[in-house]
C-alpha cells in the first residue's frame, strides 16, 4: 500500500523551487578510525545497511500523469545505494571552510524526485586525516523523523565494525497504483483535507474571539500588548531581509564549547542553555547591524522552528513559534534577561501555536499545488522585498546527542549543517547541541550576507562577554532583580 504524505510534507513538496530546494544538509566530520580513515567501499556498505532499516530513506514519491493524488509515498524495490552516494575529494585546503563551500555547491538544485529524497557524499582527503559525510535530506523526509534525529537514525553511540560481505536486506515494494485509482483517491483526499482545514480555521477563529472578549478597554489592551510576544507587530526592515538579485547562498559554521555555556547557566539559576544561545545570537546580530549603523528601534521578529514527538493522533511533530529577538536592547544583561523571560513564554505558547500552524498548513495543503508554487515563486522575487517584513530571520536550537556518535568505527567529531533559505526566510541561524559543542551555523542569501563568518565571529565575542558578565555576578544580580 502506498502511504499518503502528511499535510506538512505535501506543503514542503509544493513550496520547492528550482533555485530554492526544500532540504537540509548535515556535514559530519569524521575522525580516523583505529585503522585510519574509512575507505569508500566500507562507507558504502555501512550506509546501505543503515538506510534500509529506515522506511523514509527507501521510499519515493508516486506520480500521476493527471497531476492529482501524486503526493504519496511508495516503497520501492529498485533502491540502489549507488544512486545516493558518491565519493569526492576535499577541496584544498581541506578544512571546515572548504567543506562548507562544497556543501553549498552540491545543493544548488532540488533532489531528484524519481528516487528517495536524499543524497550523500563521502569527502576524503581532509585536513589532519579527517574525512566527512555530507548528507542531504529533503524536509518531507526529516519532518517525520523529528529534525536532528536523522543522525541518531544513521549513526551509533559506539563504534561498530562493518562486514562488507554481508548482503543488505531485501526491500518490499508497493505495486504502482493505476491512474484511475490515484485520481479517485485524490478526489476523496482533497475533499477530506478541505473539511479538516475548515475545522482548524474554525478553532483558530474561536480562539481569537475568546481572546478579544478577555481584552476589554484600551488600558487592558495596552497591558496585554506589553505582556505578550510581538506576534502581530510589524517586523522592522533590516539589512538581513532586503532585496536580493540572485538565489546564491552563503554558509558559515563554527563550534562553541558547551562548557562555556554550562558555566554561565551554573552561575545564573533558572537560565537555560537555549536562553544563552539566543542571547549570543541577539548580541552577534546587534553587533553586525551596528557595523552598518542599522540597528532597529524594536525587536526583530524571529521564527523559531520546534520539533516534538508526534502525538497519538499522528500530528506533525513540527511547528513554528514567533519570538522577538531584542537586538534593540543595548544593555547586555538586560538583553539576556529579556530573552529569558520571552523564551519561557515561547515554550508556554507552543500548545497555543499548534492550531494556528495546523490551519496554515491545511490551507496550503487544500490549495492547488500550482497556486502554492506560484505564490512561493513570487515571494522569491526582488519585488517581494518591497512588502512589509513578516519575519527578519529564523533561529533554531536543536538537541542532537550529548555523547559522541560513530559512523562504523569512525568517531563523529563535529555535526555542522546547511539549512534552507526560502524567501521571506532569507537568513537561518541554527545551533545543534552535540557532544562537547554547540555547532552553530548561518545559512543566508549571499546578496544579504556575503560573509556570514563575520557574524559568527561576533557571536563568539558575545559568548565571551556574557561569560565575563556571569563570572563577576552582574548577570545573576540582574536576573534576580
Amino acid at each position: 500500500m502506498t502511504t499518503r504524505m502528511t499535510a506538512l510534507q505535501r506543503v514542503f513538496m509544493r513550496l520547492e523551487q528550482q533555485d530554492y530546494p526544500m532540504d537540509t544538509m548535515g556535514i559530519f566530520v569524521l575522525e580516523p578510525g583505529p585503522c585510519g580513515p574509512l575507505d569508500y567501499d566500507t562507507v558504502r556498505a555501512h550506509l546501505d545497511q543503515q538506510v534500509r532499516a529506515i522506511p523514509a530513506f527507501t521510499r519515493q514519491q508516486s506520480h500521476s500523469l493527471r497531476g492529482i493524488a501524486e503526493e504519496r509515498w511508495m516503497r520501492t524495490t529498485a533502491f540502489d545505494i549507488h544512486d545516493h552516494l558518491a565519493s569526492v575529494s576535499a577541496p584544498p585546503p581541506g578544512d571546515v571552510r572548504a567543506l562548507r563551500d562544497l556543501a553549498v555547491a552540491l545543493s544548488k538544485t532540488p533532489l531528484d524526485r524519481r528516487r528517495p529524497l536524499w543524497k550523500a557524499w563521502y569527502v576524503e582527503g581532509g585536513a589532519d586525516g579527517t574525512t566527512a559525510l555530507l548528507l542531504r535530506v529533503h524536509l518531507a523526509v526529516t519532518e517525520r523523523l523529528g529534525g536532528m534525529s536523522v543522525e541518531n537514525a544513521l549513526f551509533t553511540p559506539a563504534p561498530r565494525g562493518v562486514d562488507r560481505s554481508m548482503l543488505p536486506p531485501p526491500l518490499e515494494g508497493d505495486p504502482y497504483p493505476t491512474e484511475v485509482q490515484m485520481v479517485a483517491r485524490g478526489v476523496l483526499e482533497l475533499v477530506g483535507s478541505g473539511l479538516a482545514t475548515g475545522r482548524e480555521l474554525a478553532v483558530v477563529a474561536g480562539q481569537q474571539a475568546r481572546h478579544r472578549l478577555k481584552v476589554r478597554g484600551r488600558a487592558a489592551r495596552r497591558a496585554q500588548a506589553a505582556a505578550t510576544l510581538p506576534g502581530n507587530r510589524r517586523a522592522p526592515k533590516t539589512l538581513l531581509d532586503g532585496a536580493h538579485r540572485t538565489p546564491a547562498k552563503s554558509l558559515a559554521v563554527a563550534s562553541l564549547p558547551r562548557a562555556e555555556i554550562a558555566a554561565i547557566t551554573a552561575r545564573c539559576p533558572g537560565l537555560t542553555s537555549t536562553d544563552v544561545i539566543l542571547a549570543v545570537v541577539a548580541g552577534g546580530v546587534r553587533a553586525y547591524l551596528e557595523r552598518y549603523d542599522h540597528v532597529p528601534d524594536r525587536p526583530l521578529r524571529t521564527a523559531c522552528p520546534m520539533f516534538v514527538p508526534a502525538d497519538a493522533h499522528g500530528e506533525d511533530p513540527f511547528t513554528v513559534v514567533l519570538m522577538s529577538l531584542p537586538v534593540d536592547v543595548a544593555d547586555r544583561a538586560e538583553r539576556v534577561a529579556t530573552i529569558h523571560r520571552r523564551n519561557a513564554r515561547r515554550i508556554r505558547r507552543y500548545e497555543g501555536a499548534k492550531p494556528g500552524n495546523r490551519a496554515l498548513v491545511g490551507v496550503g495543503d487544500a490549495s492547488h499545488p500550482t497556486l502554492v508554487a506560484t505564490l512561493s515563486s513570487l515571494m522569491s522575487t526582488g519585488a517581494a522585498s518591497l512588502l512589509p517584513a513578516w519575519i527578519n530571520l529564523t533561529v533554531g536550537v536543536f538537541r542532537s546527542s550529548d555523547e559522541p556518535l560513530y559512523f562504523a568505527d569512525a568517531k563523529v567529531a563535529h555535526v555542522y549543517g546547511r539549512t534552507l533559505v526560502l524567501p521571506p526566510q532569507r537568513v537561518f541561524i541554527h545551533a545543534a547541541l552535540y557532544d562537547r559543542w554547540v555547532e552553530i551555523g548561518v545559512t543566508a542569501l549571499r546578496d544579504l550576507l556575503r560573509e556570514p563568518g563575520t557574524l559568527l565571529a561576533m557571536m563568539r565575542e558575545e559568548l565571551a562577554a556574557i561569560g565575563e558578565l556571569a563570572a563577576d555576578g552582574g548577570l545573576a544580580a540582574h536576573l534576580g532583580a
